[in-house]
């Protein structure tokens, strides 16, 4: 099955956005290289819901995508480069990596794994956050 890669935020047709944009969404982006571990998904998370709040935020580069806010979090898979539909933001274990040092995990859906779950926000654009706002903490 093909998603569509826009995103309809209030009736707005969002393409390619690279900021976090606040709103219900009907349709998530897809992400090109996303990934996923291959084990049994007897019980796989559905894909983004138009009732649940997300937002929309930019990969640059491939990054591990984990069940929990933590490196010793099983790995789902990993999350390619572009845009993924996101919840919110946490705290979680402090990971160094591309000369950046914080501890924001990012939770975000992965397209190939069908599931949510954290990645570190280094590999986000935008702010620490991924440019999620304050209000958006898990």
């Amino acid at each position: 099955m093909t998603r569509p890669r826009a995103l309809i935020v209030g009736g707005a047709l969002l393409a390619g956005a690279l900021t976090a944009t606040a709103g219900t969404a009907t349709a998530a982006p897809q992400p090109s290289g996303d990934t996923a571990v291959s084990t049994s998904r007897a019980a796989a998370v559905a894909a983004p819901s138009a009732t649940a709040a997300s937002y929309t935020v930019n990969v640059w580069a491939r990054v591990n995508h984990r069940t929990g806010p933590h490196t010793a979090s099983s790995l789902i898979g990993t999350l390619g480069t572009g845009n993924h539909a996101a919840l919110c933001w946490t705290y979680g274990d402090t990971v160094t990596a591309e000369g950046v040092t914080h501890n924001i995990w990012i939770k975000v859906y992965n397209y190939a794994a069908e599931k949510w779950g954290y990645s570190s926000g280094i590999y986000f654009t935008g702010d620490k956050r991924g440019n999620l706002p304050l209000s958006a903490q898990c």
